[in-house]
């Protein structure tokens, strides 16, 4: 399954989640968000299995999951000090997917917050993955 940049970030997560599954044009972009995504790992201890679990049972995440999810968003600049970045998010989802797509997923997700920088990441995350099956 592939998901957006996002969950790298996003979650992707996800932004790591996009890590492992999508498909970069540039080589050196994955290699880098690798190298973001495993400081963020570090910073929070989170093992290799713990982050897989994350990326299965994405819907009831840890505290210390949430905060990866940010740090994750943080290093991509979606997110800064726990606000949504929308022009940085557009292009982020432009890698994987059409500019008209990405701009429907950010608006559709510019209203999220949750209870401090980590709730937001999670919810924001959330809707991502939830707005990206929006056809296209």
């Amino acid at each position: 399954m592939k998901f957006p940049l996002i969950v790298a970030f996003i979650a992707l997560m996800v932004i790591s989640i996009v890590i492992a599954d999508h498909d970069y044009p540039n080589e050196t972009i994955k290699e880098e968000l690798d190298k973001k995504a495993a400081e963020c790992r570090s910073k929070f201890k989170v093992t290799d299995e713990d982050y897989k679990k994350m990326l299965v049972e994405f819907a009831e995440p840890s505290e210390t999951m949430k905060c990866l999810s940010n740090c994750l968003l943080e290093v991509v600049g979606i997110l800064k000090n726990g606000i949504l970045q929308p022009d940085i998010a557009i292009e982020v989802f432009k890698s994987g997917y059409r500019e008209e797509k990405a701009i429907r997923i950010v608006e559709a997700c510019r209203n999220e917050v949750g209870i401090g920088k980590c709730g937001t990441a999670n919810k924001l995350d959330m809707c991502f993955l939830n707005n990206q099956y929006l056809k296209s």
